[in-house]
């Protein structure tokens, strides 16, 4: 007698049920996985924005606490104005701006900024110098390569001229975030005001020729990058703000009060928010991995008697 020979199997359903629940499970790998990298790549930038940002802080508060008090008295009343391009004579502030000058314990001559108009009553800053009296720092705002749709309105970088130490003069015309020089005559904050033939003016020009101001010559191994563009998400200063120095007359004492906001490229950093801000999720597109971060930094200063 023949058996009938009965094969198992899976039926259509049964079938279907199952490939939904592998698709469901693998889905939801993918999707942890997705979210653990998301978090650890937005922690990341979070972390290297502070570590950034502190760094920065330590540095300008050392070329800060390495320059001289006395010496931005000296400015005021020092023969630093070249007449002319070829020219070798030099021609010092008016008496009004010397005294100007010394009220303001050179003010203009440490921290100079270009704000722009972009409607609506708003401003923003774009370029700007903070010249310590050892170091100029030379930033350009990150609104330059965010392309968030912020409106510039033709406005361009830094630009600047040196002699180099073999005496070649050399023109560092390429866009930069944050780069500082040494300096110890402020000569940078000088020729970033000296415009128009003004010597102790509110105008600020980012054609800065320092060829013009006493030997030209910017000392050491010439600027050095502080917020190199290595791809990823590079960083920029999206302000900087320096408040006037208060000066003790008994010590011979100076402090300063120094804040700037340091922020990603991307992601749609705003620092017009109240706050500061980032781009909202839904407006970054599906799966971006352009992480933003903000974070102000605020440091105090005092500067001794010194040289």
């Amino acid at each position: 007698m023949l058996m009938k020979q009965i094969r198992e199997g899976f039926t259509l359903v049964e079938l279907a049920l199952a490939m939904a629940f592998v698709g469901v499970l693998s889905i939801s790998i993918v999707l942890i996985i997705s979210n653990t990298v998301a978090a650890y790549q937005r922690g990341m930038t979070l972390t290297r924005v502070n570590s950034v940002g502190t760094d920065l802080a330590n540095d300008m508060r050392i070329s800060i606490n390495n320059s001289s008090a006395r010496a931005i008295a000296d400015i005021c009343t020092a023969s630093i104005f070249k007449k002319g391009v070829n020219g070798d004579e030099y021609e010092s502030l008016s008496s009004t701006d010397a005294t100007a000058c010394k009220e303001e314990n050179a003010f203009k001559y440490i921290y100079v900024v270009k704000n722009k108009d972009i409607g609506s009553d708003k401003t923003i800053p774009i370029y700007g110098a903070f010249c310590t009296g050892e170091y100029s720092y030379m930033w350009n705002s990150g609104y330059f390569v965010q392309g968030n749709g912020v409106d510039l309105g033709g406005e361009s970088w830094i630009k600047f001229s040196y002699y180099d130490d073999e005496g070649t003069q050399v023109n560092h015309t390429d866009f930069f975030r944050l780069i500082k020089v040494k300096d110890s005559s402020r000569s940078v904050c000088v020729a970033m005001r000296n415009t128009n033939n003004k010597r102790y003016s509110d105008d600020i020009t980012n054609m800065v020729d320092l060829t013009k101001i006493g030997s030209g010559r910017i000392e050491g191994s010439g600027p050095i990058d502080l917020l190199p563009n290595d791809g990823g998400n590079s960083l920029a200063f999206y302000d900087l703000f320096v408040s006037p120095p208060a000066a003790s007359m008994e010590n011979d004492n100076l402090f300063y009060s120094v804040s700037f906001v340091l922020g990603t490229t991307t992601g749609g950093a705003d620092i017009l928010a109240k706050g500061n801000s980032c781009a909202a999720p839904q407006d970054l597109a599906l799966g971006s991995s352009n992480y933003c971060a903000i974070n102000k930094f605020n440091l105090a200063m005092q500067v001794n008697g010194g040289k």
